[in-house]
């Protein structure tokens, strides 16, 4: 109090001290005898100003809105006025100028400026996480006013069929997996309905958002289970955010089904670590004092019926996500840290029932096939990867500077993991989690998805690793904390500029605009039950209602011989096709989109569909009942 006293900056505020800090002092000891201020004491009314230090303990929140304000204003205004129409090869990152790159940064340093502090504030931190992730995965919902990428369609329609029919058909023929695995489907359904909802892709096109915004507290719930402070914590979240560019966040059964991996392995850590007491994980996996703090607002019971409820919604709605589980208990088992034996049986038991019942018709016709490829971890792996020299030189790079995002998170973890190793503080759980994904490559190809589910699984575990790194590594070199939070945000910058090219590298193809939405509702409307449908690429909004009438060819993806036949005489070729006494009616539809990705993967040779709606046109086999720039649907004049 003597030191505080005399202090010429206090004693300046000697009525606000008088009035609040002697009744700290008072408290700490009654019977102390307090110094007088000058012996004047405070006139009546008095205003006591607020001392320095005071004013100080404001600014935090003000600094963070403002930066954060200012990065809003910055990412608008470099976006306003942009048309997704003018889009090159490379995206929606053509489209990006230099006032977004400025708004990121802005970004980064709110989340750097509340970092560095030493007890920093949860919805300071929250706030440049959330902006980003606004930013990122809301535009193109604003931008394009509908649903991107053609598979977020294909779900859709799936939702479209169960509202119609009111159940699904495992054996409807086309797209027969989800119907073997509806759970998803039938949750939006329902949910759809309820809401009144009339045009679901105008309303799905916030999905992306809506997930990686629940991911957000998914992740710090598993980070907790790690013992990290919450700078490490926060720090992972903007590193997965930053990082996750494989564009599994789409409509999608994946999508929910991880966000319920997550939230399942933070149950596993919290409540399974191996204890002197020997409890199981559902006595204390939502407990409080799995964290610390002392309380129990579950109870066993309850944490049991949870994880049951998680496991039948992953199971009987994604094929892959349930066996991630299976190998993350494995994995946690093997660590001899934790306890996941029950919960491997109720795993397997739950995924054997829905295999013989609800998915048995998918099980009974493709089991040799799924058995076809398990022990090919090369030739799994390499469904994913396309010949680079067929790609044009943008894509070439958006494919570089993924790939270099995923060396770059994973360097970084594995240097952490080795910081840890000499330290001998080796957290063994998110090393095990980070590397056991890899067992999916040995196992299917996922319709060549196999390397992009790997790195989705593995991606928190590298994240978080990553971050304990950033602040552990650097803490032990007596690094301040403010260099510290500048070399993150410097970081989360070069990994964000590969996220860019790899997130938005292909949204000139997987965007899809009025025509081509109108053009697909035509033919999906129009075509009788047992009619075909032949497109360039199965790039479009495709199958997103009635989907169920039609068989689908794309050219791009027949045998080719076939191919090269009907490139080399359009005309010829689709009019037999077309012909064929099997379909009632029959009918080709080439979209912008379909010609932008042919073009720029190399599906077809560049300017290939061009020359096919050409030939087409000059035909007089064929009419076109639908024709603008973006797309056109053809039919063979009535003989």
């Amino acid at each position: 109090a003597s030191h505080l006293l005399t202090s010429r900056t206090d004693l300046a505020h000697r009525w606000w001290l008088r009035g609040n800090v002697d009744r700290v002092l008072a408290a700490l000891a009654p019977n102390a005898d307090l110094p007088e201020l000058g012996g004047k004491s405070a006139p009546p009314g008095a205003h006591f100003p607020p001392s320095s230090l005071e004013g100080r303990a404001r600014r935090p929140g003000t600094v963070t809105l403002g930066l954060g304000a200012a990065a809003t204003g910055a990412w608008v205004a470099g976006l306003w006025g942009a048309d997704p129409a003018a889009m090159s090869d490379l995206g929606l990152l053509s489209l990006l100028t230099p006032l977004n790159a400025v708004a990121a940064v802005l970004v980064l340093a709110a989340f750097a400026v509340e970092v560095a502090r030493p007890q920093p504030a949860t919805w300071r931190l929250a706030t440049p996480v959330v902006l980003l992730a606004a930013a990122l995965h809301g535009t193109p919902a604003v931008l394009y006013g509908t649903l991107r990428y053609a598979w977020a369609w294909k779900h859709v329609g799936i939702v479209d069929f169960i509202d119609r029919h009111g159940a699904v058909d495992p054996g409807v023929g086309a797209l027969d997996v989800y119907h073997n695995w509806p759970g998803f489907f039938s949750q939006m359904a329902g949910l759809l309905d309820l809401a009144g909802v009339d045009d679901p892709a105008r309303i799905l096109r916030w999905w992306p958002l809506l997930i990686e915004l629940v991911t957000i507290p998914a992740l710090l719930f598993v980070f907790s289970a790690f013992g990290a402070d919450r700078r490490v914590r926060w720090t992972g979240v903007l590193l997965f955010m930053v990082t996750n560019w494989v564009g599994q966040d789409y409509f999608s059964p994946q999508s929910e089904a991880f966000v319920l991996y997550l939230v399942l392995v933070g149950v596993f850590l919290r409540g399974s670590a191996t204890r002197p007491d020997r409890r199981r994980w559902w006595e204390t996996a939502l407990a409080d004092d799995a964290t610390g703090n002392g309380r129990q607002p579950w109870s066993p019971r309850w944490t049991a019926a949870l994880v049951v409820v998680l496991l039948g919604a992953i199971i009987t709605s994604h094929q892959v996500t349930p066996f991630m589980v299976l190998v993350a208990l494995a994995a946690l088992a093997v660590t001899r840290r934790v306890r996941t034996g029950s919960a491997i049986t109720l795993t397997v038991g739950l995924a054997l029932i829905w295999a013989g019942t609800g998915a048995r018709t998918f099980v009974d016709e493709n089991l040799s096939g799924l058995a076809s490829t398990v022990g090919k971890p090369a030739a799994n792996a390499g469904e994913n990867f396309v010949d680079a020299g067929t790609l044009s030189a943008h894509q070439q790079l958006v494919s570089i500077m993924g790939r270099l995002t995923v060396l770059g998170i994973a360097a970084i973890a594995g240097l952490a993991v080795l910081h840890q190793l000499r330290s001998r503080r080796l957290r063994v759980e998110p090393v095990v989690l980070a590397a056991c994904p890899v067992v999916m490559v040995v196992t299917n190809s996922f319709d060549g998805e196999i390397v992009f589910r790997t790195y989705l699984f593995a991606l928190p575990f590298l994240a978080w690793l990553a971050a304990d790194g950033l602040w552990s590594a650097l803490g032990r070199r007596r690094v301040r904390p403010a260099r510290r939070a500048v070399a993150v945000a410097v970081v989360a910058a070069l990994l964000l500029s590969g996220f860019v090219f790899g997130y938005y590298g292909k949204d000139q193809w997987y965007r899809f605009g009025d025509d081509e939405i109108a053009a697909s509702q035509l033919v999906l409307q129009s075509a009788a039950p047992g009619s075909l449908l032949v497109t360039g690429t199965d790039n479009y909004p495709v199958q997103f209602t009635d989907y169920e009438r039609l068989t689908y060819v794309p050219i791009a993806s027949e045998p080719v011989d076939s191919r090269d036949d009907v490139l080399a005489d359009p005309a010829g070729v689709l009019a037999e096709w077309l012909a064929e006494p099997a379909y009632r009616d029959a009918y080709i539809l080439i979209t912008r989109s379909q010609r932008d990705e042919a073009d720029a993967t190399g599906l077809l040779p560049a300017g290939a569909l061009v020359e096919v709606a050409d030939a087409l046109r000059a035909s007089p086999r064929f009419e076109a009942i639908y024709d603008t720039e973006d797309a056109t649907v053809f039919v063979l004049r009535p003989s």
